[in-house]
């Protein structure tokens, strides 16, 4: 119950997060609400504020509802079926909250249209000289490159773990990779003025560096908290989660930051002619422009970025996403089809084999140098990198009492045969406690008294 809950907590943040991003739209920035660019002279019209008060109550009371429909999962106790639903209130979470917000998008381009507000000759927005904005350098390589060089650091103490130290240090390239060659060089013009367009292009750069260099230091602090912390301790899980909670706030407070400055700024009368894109955006959300021959693009307000739909490989790369989430509702199935495969364990003369589905491991027994039955799992014994879940511990672990040990094993069934050869240590058994308790007679292990009197109740 207590893991089911962890869990459901774990996403039920998700949905009013993206609904509050959503209705954050509602607020004028730039001229722009809901995606549609309103002059300022006609933004307090009472039929847009209709529209856009429909629109919030719409929004939040979807997300009460997604919120409720969550509560009853945590109480369904079969691990497949939870993923499963967990899979598809996902996918629904990353989905409905945009079905109200594309009726708004629509509904105010009509209101648009019918009022005469569109300016068919409006100019659109056009790409601009970084370099004639003297107040902003790109940040240096080097300031990634030290919480790099901080993320591969526990490799000097914690080699057994490269695995996951790489995958981190990795991901704080990606990121310098991202803050250098995902932002869009594009005008944040809403009109004529275009000292306004450069102080906006300021704070977004600014914000966007800011965002990625922490996140590369987060990286970093994270694989020092793997590394450093004990297995399994409590230190570890509630280090590990303060980082990600703080990281997830900072990233909120940067997002609606520079959406509230961006609406500061941009508050009043216009200069001039405005900047109208709307027909470039689908529903708001979708950009489509074949005039630009950019594949990202940046999001018309927020730091989020985007692809063009356009281009060949935008179409291909929002294919990708869009079979990304649908793949969410293969989850469950195949969490549940490796929780549920064979795991048995046979001796033969020459050796010991432990199977899990189709995957093998054999020890010979003329390398083994201790058995040792046990009757529960080691304490303090945490995954390094395998499959952990509630009928399999696959993989390489670590153990307090033992250190690095090779699992494969069903942890609800004992006996554990605990194997030990020159090189490496082993932690098997079969799901079945019979066959585990006979591989022990083969290999002729002396079984201890309070584990015969354990197997004797069982069976009594």
């Amino acid at each position: 119950m207590i893991m089911r809950l962890i869990l459901w907590l774990s996403v039920l943040w998700i949905a009013p997060l993206v609904v509050g991003v959503l209705v954050n739209d509602a607020k004028f920035k730039k001229n722009l609400a809901v995606g549609v660019t309103i002059p300022p002279e006609f933004q307090a019209d009472p039929d847009i504020a209709a529209h856009l008060a429909r629109f919030r109550r719409q929004e939040w009371t979807l997300c009460v509802i997604l919120a409720a429909a969550a509560i009853p999962c945590i109480f369904v106790r079969d691990f497949g079926q939870n993923m499963t639903l967990w899979s598809v209130w996902l996918l629904l979470v990353c989905v409905l909250p945009y079905a109200p917000y594309a009726r708004c998008n629509l509904a105010l381009k009509r209101l648009k249209a019918e009022r005469g507000w569109r300016r068919e000759n409006a100019p659109c927005t056009e790409t601009v000289d970084l370099s004639a904005i003297p107040s902003y350098r790109w940040l240096s390589a080097w300031l990634f490159a030290l919480p790099f060089a901080v993320s591969l650091l526990p490799l000097l103490w914690s080699a057994e773990n490269w695995i996951v130290l790489l995958t981190d240090a990795g991901c704080v390239v990606l990121f310098w990779l991202c803050y250098r060659f995902c932002y869009r060089k594009k005008s944040e013009r809403v009109d004529e003025n275009a000292e306004l367009a450069k102080v906006l292009t300021q704070v977004r750069l600014h914000r966007w560096g800011r965002l990625w260099l922490v996140s590369a230091w987060m990286m970093a602090a994270l694989n020092l908290i793997f590394s450093l912390a004990e297995p399994n301790s409590v230190l570890e899980l509630c280090t590990f989660g303060a980082v990600m909670l703080l990281h997830i706030t900072y990233l909120l407070y940067t997002e609606f930051r520079l959406r509230a400055l961006q609406a500061k700024l941009t508050a009043g009368a216009a200069t001039g002619t405005l900047v109208d894109e709307d027909d470039r955006w689908i529903f708001g959300q979708f950009y489509y422009n074949p005039d630009d021959r950019h594949l990202i693009v940046n999001a018309r307000t927020g730091l989020n970025t985007t692809v063009n739909l356009a281009r060949p490989a935008g179409r291909i790369f929002m294919g990708f996403a869009a079979l990304c989430l649908l793949g969410m509702l293969a989850i469950g199935p195949w969490m549940s089809s490796l929780d549920t495969r064979p795991v048995t364990l046979t001796a033969t003369e020459t050796e010991l084999i432990s199977t899990y589905g189709t995957k093998e491991t054999r020890i010979p027994r003329a390398e083994i140098t201790e058995v040792t039955l046990l009757d529960k799992l080691p304490d303090g014994l945490s995954r390094t990198n395998g499959t952990s879940m509630e009928h399999l511990a696959y993989g390489r672990y670590f153990s307090r009492v033992y250190g690095g040990i090779d699992l494969c094993l069903d942890p609800t069934e004992p006996p554990f045969l605990l194997i030990s050869t020159a090189e490496k240590t082993y932690l098997l058994a079969s799901r079945e406690a019979e066959q585990t308790r006979e591989v022990a007679e083969a290999l002729e292990v002396e079984i201890p008294l309070e584990l015969f009197f354990h197997c004797l109740a069982i069976f009594s």
